[in-house]
């Protein structure tokens, strides 16, 4: 990933919307719409050596990918649900930013739920 292009993005979005933020407030936050969703595609297009290290990780440890996928999602859950938050105390909504927040940290409880169960059961055959 080229951090410089992602960072030069960053910069010159955050300069060109606090110049415009003065006389139209909406464009400002349009701005920084527009370039969060470059940089986080940029951010997307270049996961693929994380997805191919969790294949590496998963067929090494002969783990179950029923697993890893679960970590994915609560991975993507959090990057997603904190963006999001951040989007929305950046309009000035920082009570609906609050609630996303919520609402990613129960996506995670629901999505981690089969983990648990296996835990458990793990802890009930190993107490025998």
């Amino acid at each position: 990933m080229d951090i410089i292009k992602v960072a030069g993005i960053g910069l010159v979005a955050a300069v060109l919307a606090l110049t415009v933020k003065n006389q139209r407030p909406d464009m400002g936050f349009q701005i920084s719409i527009a370039a969060g969703v470059v940089i986080v595609l940029i951010v997307c297009t270049n996961l693929s050596p994380v997805l191919n290290f969790f294949q590496s990780l998963t067929r090494f440890s002969g783990m179950d990918n029923f697993y890893v996928g679960i970590i994915l999602k609560i991975i993507g859950i959090s990057f997603v649900s904190d963006m999001v938050s951040d989007l929305c105390t950046d309009a000035g909504e920082e009570a609906i930013g609050k609630k996303v927040e919520l609402a990613g940290k129960v996506g995670v409880l629901l999505v981690a739920l089969p983990l648990f169960d296996s835990l458990l059961k793990l802890v009930q055959v190993m107490m025998r």
